[in-house]
């Protein structure tokens, strides 16, 4: 099945109860690769799903050098996920990807080319995402808007978790240093060492999106808390409107036993604002993540 003088890629795939799509998936990645000249290694992350994931990959047919499987005990996150992906890596580049087919496998040979071009990073950008809800996509616009504008880690407008890593850069990224724990905005620290690859986002092959809504808005806040002086700056708006406030107002009484609101909120606001500032520099450094493997599978 392998050849010494071929290159070893590994493929990541983060999965949560993707029973649906684990056979069309691997159907797919296996037409894909198996003429191509170079060593494949799977590494499954199973975040705790309560389906029968991890089932469907065990029995279809292998057709890659090595395959590896690990289950979490519980549900962690995908960036944990990732994370523990990482950690299992051993070869000359690394392939992230969904197994839902919105990350098509047919461009991986197109990511291979520009790797064995010279290029350490290749990125997924998605051109469309038409099959999405009209809701995500607003707020995937807005939300990346807001990135590009304040965030000091802001990746390619369009990207995602579809991408190539050469082995050089997987050893930087595995032990990540900074909150958040979200590789995208990681990647975005190497700038002019990524390229890009485009293509159009297609629906999901089968089921719904594991992402709800209130979790892309605690990954949002969280992302932007961190990685921009967004909140701090909508914070000193709002001092400076108080300050204004008063000012224009000085010579009323507004500070009078009877109405403490004023003098409440103005020293509420600028508590607020030192607390954030603060916060956020003494929470940078990253708490490498705990998860708990219950089983593990290894064929080579």
């Amino acid at each position: 099945m392998t050849n010494r003088g071929f290159k070893t890629i590994s493929i990541l795939i983060p999965i949560w109860n993707e029973e649906e799509n684990i056979p069309i998936f691997l159907e797919s990645l296996k037409s894909t690769l198996q003429f191509l000249p170079y060593h494949f290694q799977l590494l499954f992350v199973n975040d705790g799903s309560t389906d029968n994931s991890t089932k469907f990959i065990l029995d279809f047919p292998r057709f890659t050098a090595k395959l590896t499987v690990i289950e979490f005990s519980r549900n962690y996150g995908k960036e944990t996920a990732i994370y523990a992906g990482l950690q299992e890596h051993s070869g000359d580049a690394l392939v992230l990807m969904d197994a839902d087919m919105q990350d098509p496998p047919h461009l991986i040979p197109v990511f291979l080319k520009h790797w064995e071009g010279g290029n350490p990073i290749v990125m997924g950008i998605r051109t469309k995402r038409n099959k999405d809800p009209y809701f995500k996509r607003i707020t995937a616009a807005i939300f990346e808007w807001i990135l590009q504008k304040f965030s000091n880690k802001a990746p390619l407008p369009g990207s995602g978790d579809f991408f190539l890593l050469d082995d050089s850069i997987v050893q930087i990224v595995k032990w990540p240093t900074d909150k958040p724990l979200w590789f995208r905005g990681i990647i975005a620290k190497f700038g002019k060492l990524q390229t890009s690859v485009y293509f159009e986002r297609l629906e999901r092959a089968k089921g719904n999106s594991k992402w709800t809504y209130w979790k892309l808005f605690q990954l949002a806040i969280q992302v932007l808390f961190y990685t921009s002086h967004l909140p701090l700056f909508f914070i000193l708006i709002t001092e400076a409107s108080a300050l204004w406030f008063f000012f224009h107002h000085r010579n009323e009484n507004l500070f009078d036993s009877k109405n403490p609101l004023p003098i409440v909120f103005l020293v509420f606001s600028f508590v607020l604002a030192i607390f954030v500032f603060f916060y956020q520099r003494m929470t940078k450094k990253l708490q490498i993540p705990k998860y708990r493997i219950e089983k593990k599978f290894i064929r080579s």
